[in-house]
């Protein structure tokens, strides 16, 4: 999952984006020290109603609202 919404306030929520720091490996070479596991971070990267969110997500996943 690329995407998750957090409620924020009142009837306004969020869209998160995870992505990865510190993502320096390949399948065909797994990490070898802890420095090199990738960290999760989830980015805030739209807010509004949950309909709102709903469909943002549908247009930059699939494309369409």
């Amino acid at each position: 999952m690329k995407y998750k919404v957090q409620f924020l306030q009142d009837s306004i929520y969020q869209v998160v984006e995870r992505t990865y720091e510190g993502f320096n490996w390949t399948a065909t070479q797994p990490p070898i020290t802890i420095k090199d596991i990738p960290t999760e971070i989830w980015n805030p990267v739209f807010q509004g109603t949950l309909p709102e969110c709903e469909a943002w997500i549908n247009l930059h996943e699939k494309g369409y609202m």
